[in-house]
């Protein structure tokens, strides 16, 4: 049903044209587009995003130094700084 889906995106026709068109009841259209922006969603928003780890050669930096071990700068501009 999701290849229906991608099939309607790209037809320029509203939802209900398509469905009738393709014998397929309105609300069972619905269903499955609800289902197909879930599954997109789920697996383009895992919560999770990539994380670059860079090695630091401050050998010289002492154990427990006030300087962090690890900062994380967010785009919200918050930034998460871990002693």
């Amino acid at each position: 049903m999701f290849a229906l889906i991608e099939k309607w995106k790209e037809s320029g026709k509203t939802q209900k044209q398509f469905s009738s068109e393709h014998g397929i009841k309105y609300s069972t259209f619905l269903y499955w587009m609800k289902r197909y922006r879930q599954s997109s969603t789920d697996s383009q928003n895992n919560g999770f995003l990539p994380l670059e780890v860079v090695n630091s050669d401050d050998s010289d930096r002492a154990e427990h130094s006030d300087q962090p071990k690890v900062e994380v700068e967010f785009s919200s501009g918050i930034t998460l700084r871990i002693y």
